[in-house]
């Protein structure tokens, strides 16, 4: 069997840390060489907020994950069960956990992960050019 790079990188940094962060809820950190500049997703927040109103998942189909903001790199989804008016979250509490997941994640300048809220929905941050 062989491993790609990748995965050997991937497990060295596990084992060099302690092995991986996988809350019951909260935030998860997936940081590598193709995750977004934290600057880039400092800017998808600002949008979200700005935004302001419900950022609500209407994605049922596939990957049951919802877009929400983007710039450049950055990307800020949400993922689960599709939302309706009683689930869906502010535009303003999805961007204060992809705060927290952006302070709890960031290194060497970029950051990937997600915040788990319960077990149906998550918070994601990723590279938008690898959607």
């Amino acid at each position: 069997m062989y491993f790609s790079r990748a995965v050997i990188i991937a497990a060295l940094t596990t084992l060099i840390s302690g092995g991986p962060t996988l809350p019951q809820d909260g935030a998860a950190c997936e940081v590598s060489n193709d995750s977004p500049y934290v600057s880039h997703v400092e800017m998808t927040i600002a949008k979200l907020r700005e935004q302001g109103g419900a950022c609500a998942n209407k994605n049922f189909w596939f990957s049951y994950c919802t877009t929400l903001a983007a710039y450049e790199t950055g990307a800020i989804g949400i993922c689960g069960r599709r939302d309706n008016a009683a689930t869906q979250l502010s535009c303003k509490e999805v961007a204060d956990y992809a705060t927290d997941v952006k302070n709890y994640c960031a290194a060497d300048g970029k950051v990937g992960g997600y915040w788990k809220i319960n077990r149906h929905k998550r918070i994601i941050i990723f590279n938008s050019e690898r959607m």
